[in-house]
């Protein structure tokens, strides 16, 4: 189970709503709806700032939390509905390193072979400046023939 700290809006059917019936128990249903995903809420806060409630679940997965979103959107009471995953940052500490390992390996294969182009490259070099040398040699001994 992913824990995400869910936030949302209110639109202004919801504070109707409010209005209308202010006994009216807000966790209650966003517990019901949390269960029905397959999900458990840990806690619900109405708070002040841009958004207007934050939600603490477990969901299955992100799937289905965006699932839960497109139905309680477009019930047209909340909106811009977010969902922060929590992580595990020793966990993805411990893959960047072995994603690390694995870009210096290719790092280095790549130095190598960049070495080995400069080796050949110096090589083609002195072959061509020999072919040359000889190729000017052949035709100062020509001009010499001919004179």
């Amino acid at each position: 189970m992913a824990k995400m700290y869910i936030m949302g809006k209110y639109t202004e059917k919801a504070f109707q709503g409010f209005l209308k019936d202010p006994t009216t128990d807000r966790k209650a249903a966003v517990e019901k709806l949390t269960n029905a995903a397959g999900g458990k809420m840990l806690s619900m806060d109405i708070v002040r700032g841009s958004y207007d409630f934050i939600v603490v679940a477990e969901m299955p997965s992100f799937e289905t939390f965006a699932a839960v979103k497109l139905a309680v959107e477009s019930s047209g009471a909340v909106k811009d509905l977010i969902a922060l995953e929590a992580m595990d940052l020793t966990k993805a500490a411990k893959e960047e390193a072995i994603i690390a390992g694995q870009i210096a390996d290719l790092r280095a294969k790549a130095d190598k072979v960049d070495r080995q182009l400069l080796v050949d490259r110096a090589k083609a070099d002195r072959d061509r400046a020999e072919l040359l040398e000889k190729a000017i040699l052949k035709y100062k001994e020509a001009i010499k023939f001919l004179s």
